[in-house]
């Protein structure tokens, strides 16, 4: 019993010097927000994408074929890569809000298995040229030590527009062997539009260059727009990924 109450008593000590520090080092003011004295800024970022099928609509004729989506059919890992410029707004006098207005270009890749007309499993495969409008902000976190960077939880909504740039088809032909064949597809069919939503942590220096990595998700609405009135319904997408963001010049 008094080996149990010493046991206590030192852990109470332990939690009272542990909170103390915790409020002592969190007095630590990070520096000044280098988005107060950068307007602008260009970025890279590359993300790895799961994705999966938005069953919204289960069928599509693709190629003249009719295909479906099956339950618990996989989805499949695909990339992308995005250059983003943007532009900061800042609200209020004292303390301002930061306001961030976001566009670029992007490469996606997206991909999912469906079943053919001979009950056969084949995959999709789409790569789609976009272009993002979104808007975005940040919180600054707790420092607990002297730090030369500013952190912060970043938050970014909003939107793609893209069209297809590459389609193709696979189909397996001996599973036991692997043996694959492609079947090409017409691209610039069809444009759509997809909403994202992101959430990562910021690591930024006082010349406005940071990294940020975070996790994004997105959600293809439908239908699509058709360009060349191709006799087809394709499928939607849903993603969900980690991404890595490198903000390499601001002015």
């Amino acid at each position: 019993m008094k080996n149990l109450t010493k046991t206590a008593r030192i852990l109470v000590l332990v939690l009272f010097i542990l909170s103390g520090s915790n409020y002592a080092f969190s007095q630590v003011k990070q520096i000044e927000d280098p988005a107060l004295t950068h307007s602008n800024y260009v970025s890279i970022d590359a993300a790895m994408n799961y994705v999966v099928p938005n069953y919204t609509y289960r069928n599509a004729i693709i190629n003249g074929v009719n295909y479906n989506l099956g339950n618990n059919l996989a989805g499949a890992y695909q990339p992308i890569a995005s250059l983003e410029i943007g532009h900061v707004f800042k609200i209020g006098q004292k303390n301002p809000f930061i306001l961030r207005l976001n566009s670029g270009v992007s490469v996606a890749s997206y991909s999912l298995n469906m079943i053919g007309n001979n009950n056969t499993t084949q995959t999709l495969s789409e790569t789609f040229f976009q272009v993002p409008l979104a808007v975005s902000t940040h919180i600054p976190l707790i420092v607990f030590q002297p730090q030369s960077r500013y952190h912060a939880l970043g938050l970014k909504f909003g939107g793609y527009y893209g069209v297809n740039i590459k389609r193709e088809i696979q189909t397996d032909i001996i599973p036991e062997l692997s043996n694959t064949t492609d079947f090409l597809l017409p691209a610039h069919q069809f444009g759509k539009f997809s909403l994202f939503a992101e959430a990562g942590i910021s690591f930024t220096g006082t010349n406005g260059h940071s990294h940020e990595i975070g996790l994004r998700a997105t959600h293809d609405m439908g239908p699509y727009l058709n360009f060349n009135n191709a006799p087809e319904l394709p499928f939607l997408y849903n993603s969900l990924g980690i991404f890595y963001r490198w903000t390499f010049y601001c002015f």
